[in-house]
């Protein structure tokens, strides 16, 4: 259960709340499993270069480097609010997975990074708060754990692609974990559905473009399908609805919502009468009022996920925004009010990893 902000300024913090959670020895904790790129961040080579611009408009993100060698640095720009998403889940009692195909490396230095760097705001002590939440709460796994495909796996909506995210060998029963993901090839079928589609949000690219009357240009509209800054940041745009860049709204920005409202209806469904569990709640949250098995393909799913048929009814989606934005905001009443961020939170990183000042600008 989210406690209070009255809770939060009167006992222990979020963080040692967390920590101190027990379960007895014959509970199973959910586990929620998510994917990273274009599901949690998006590599995006101009990060740094814009990295004042995105934190002014979206405070609640941050840009976070890789260092691959001969000084140059992978950036990455991690959407608004996941840390908030992340304290949701492990305040509920709800374990956290990271599974991405990048290498082992590169997974580990952007998660902890992160989570680093975005639990200084509920706690002073995020190195050590984060070494105990790898003890028991929060795992991830990388390229060597995917699975090739083969004939046991490829079965309905099973998608492309020759390995796949078992979720089986994690070791949690699949009733009890669940997958957020942005490329569906990587779900193998079966059994593993339904998961969360972490692109789905972009749909509403469709409203969008109707609201401005069909007048977003092609560049305008390449913005909407990433979280980064579209080349014409501080140019106006000729459009009767819409004067500056700063009133477009990204899907990507509400990535979070997205994630928070979904799972917050799988709470309130797991703690009713029935029961459920973790997935059971996900595909009753996703359910498709109008699927119709008759006249379904292989590419159709009796749930909300991209490439299913079926736009979400902007309804549905409002409600899961509305539910998961008021989730973040009992969350954010936790922070500390002493926390003061870093005017250059990549260089701070990039120092702190790898102990240098090298051309931090540099491409890759």
């Amino acid at each position: 259960m989210l406690l209070s902000s009255a809770h939060a300024t009167n006992s222990q913090s979020l963080i040692d709340d967390i920590l101190a959670q027990e379960l007895p020895e014959d509970e199973q904790r959910p586990h929620v499993v998510f994917d990273l790129d274009d599901t949690v961040l998006t590599r995006d080579e101009d990060a740094y270069t814009n990295q004042a611009k995105i934190l002014a408009r979206f405070p609640e993100s941050l840009v976070l480097p890789y260092h691959y060698g001969a000084g140059k640095y992978c950036k990455f720009i991690a959407f608004p609010e996941m840390m908030e998403v992340f304290l949701i889940l492990l305040q509920r009692g709800w374990n956290i997975d990271f599974f991405s195909a990048g290498i082992e490396d590169r997974n580990k230095t952007v998660v902890t990074s992160y989570f680093i760097h975005m639990l200084a705001r509920y706690t002073d002590t995020p190195e050590s708060a984060l070494e105990s939440l790898f003890k028991n709460r929060l795992r991830i796994f990388s390229r060597p754990h995917l699975t090739p495909r083969d004939r046991k796996n490829r079965k309905k909506h099973a998608m492309g692609g020759k390995m796949k995210k078992d979720l089986s060998p994690l070791g949690v029963p699949l009733e009890d974990i669940v997958l957020v993901e942005d490329n569906r090839t990587y779900v193998i079928g079966g059994d593993q559905y339904p998961y969360l589609h972490a692109t789905l949000p972009r749909h509403q690219e469709d409203w969008y473009y109707r609201r401005s009357n069909g007048n977003l240009d092609a560049s305008t509209r390449t913005a909407f399908t990433r979280f980064g800054p579209p080349p014409q940041w501080d140019s106006p745009v000729a459009q009767p609805h819409i004067t500056s860049y700063d009133q477009l709204h990204y899907p990507c920005a509400d990535y979070a919502a997205f994630y928070a409202g979904v799972f917050g209806e799988c709470y309130d469904a797991m703690r009713g009468p029935d029961k459920l569990s973790l997935r059971a709640a996900l595909s009753q949250v996703l359910l498709r009022k109008d699927y119709d098995p008759d006249n379904a393909d292989r590419f159709d799913t009796p749930w909300h996920l991209d490439d299913s048929g079926a736009i979400l009814p902007e309804d549905l989606y409002g409600r899961w925004l509305e539910r998961g934005r008021a989730d973040i905001a009992k969350i954010k009443a936790y922070r500390r009010e002493d926390y003061v961020p870093s005017a250059d939170p990549f260089k701070e990183m990039v120092l702190k990893l790898y102990g240098a000042d090298v051309d931090l600008k540099a491409s890759d």
